[in-house]
């Protein structure tokens, strides 16, 4: 049911959302002066932001925060201090903006990315929904239809988490276009971060990411930007290095999110392309082997292995592979090896909320090896 109401919803915001005029802010200043209505609009995304952040849905790392705030603050200068931007702990494909001006950006969309430059169009397009007041103005538009019903919180219907009509997506593309230029990004790297959530969807089998389930489809984004970025003069900042420094541990956060929601394709799908590969920290063939053992198809267990040794050459001190193939060999009855990557384990890491576990798999070992 929740899957056939994301579905429908966003319809209903595009058939509702007729034009509303509504004088947007031009500057952090702007900001101080709302009207009442507005104020109370503010009050219900403020009580969100701290639902979600009380709740501990954010990812509280500071290095990455501090660098996903400078970006934001790059390409919306005049808007510093009055757009915050977290960082979800969700491995959807998804970023929104509420309309207080707090920006949510989830760990699965941020890890798929490449590049400061891809990561600066997202942030451009979700704070010009804000700076636009996009989520006021489809508040305006849906407060005297009975849309929501019962279902839906009105909280998220006003940020874009279920997107807005085809106008106010291309608007907010277009202000994109022009903030990530003067803040001197390579423009070219707007539409290659749509092509790479594109490529997933079609080998996850799905019409479009979560992200873009209720955006203009993935092709018209394309599209676009590929007519903006037509007779536009190349080149620009892309800090592929600079990204990858900060985003790095966040990328293993997500490969970690995705198996906790049994979202073990993802990581196979992912983790088996070479080039999207080449993006993560040596250690993410861990996932890559857990996610085939929680797969269970025919092959996954030697490929599983496959992928645990392949991490021990390329991380050697990643305490996780040894608990990991210790439990692979206590299942095989090789109590041996079975105790002696336990033992490497407990070596790596004594203090690990597991540990207690692992001495007791080390028991085991000892007494099947004793049989």
């Amino acid at each position: 049911m929740k899957h056939l109401l994301f579905r429908f919803f966003p319809l209903i915001l595009l058939s509702a959302c007729a034009s509303t005029h509504v004088e947007p802010f031009k500057s952090a200043s702007d900001v101080q002066n709302i009207t009442p209505e507005e104020s109370r609009v503010w009050l219900e995304a403020d009580k969100y932001d701290m639902a979600m952040v009380n709740g501990g849905n954010t990812y509280d790392l500071q290095s990455a925060n501090v660098y996903l705030q400078s970006v934001m603050d790059k390409v919306q200068p005049e808007f510093k201090g009055a757009i915050q931007v977290r960082i979800a702990k969700s491995p959807q494909l998804n970023a929104f903006a509420l309309p207080n001006g707090v920006i949510y950006f989830n760990i699965g969309l941020l890890s798929r990315l490449e590049n400061e430059a891809q990561l600066a169009t997202v942030l451009a397009h979700e704070s010009a929904h804000f700076t636009q007041k996009h989520g006021y103005k489809q508040r305006q538009n849906l407060k005297n239809t009975s849309a929501f019903g019962n279902f839906f919180s009105e909280t998220l219907a006003m940020s874009s988490t279920y997107g807005y009509s085809r106008d106010l997506e291309r608007e907010a593309d277009q202000i994109a276009f022009r903030k990530i230029d003067k803040a001197g990004y390579d423009t070219s790297q707007a539409g290659e971060a749509f092509e790479i959530l594109a490529e997933e969807a079609k080998a996850m089998g799905e019409e479009e990411p979560f992200f873009f389930s209720s955006h203009p489809k993935l092709a018209e984004r394309i599209e676009d930007y590929q007519e903006l970025n037509r007779n536009h003069k190349k080149g620009g900042l892309i800090n592929k290095q600079r990204f990858d420094q900060f985003v790095g541990p966040l990328r293993l956060a997500s490969l970690e999110s995705d198996l906790s929601f049994d979202r073990q394709n993802v990581v196979i799908m992912v983790l088996t392309n070479e080039k999207r590969l080449a993006n993560y920290p040596p250690e993410a063939r861990y996932y890559l082997a857990e996610a085939y053992l929680r797969r269970g198809e025919k092959g996954d267990d030697q490929r599983a292995f496959a992928a645990y040794q392949t991490t021990l050459r390329a991380k050697p001190g990643f305490a996780p592979t040894y608990r990991s193939l210790g439990i692979y060999y206590l299942k095989k009855n090789e109590y041996g090896k079975a105790e002696s990557y336990f033992s490497k384990y407990i070596q790596l890491a004594p203090n690990a909320a597991d540990v207690d576990y692992v001495r007791n798999y080390v028991k085991l070992a000892k007494q099947g090896g004793a049989k």
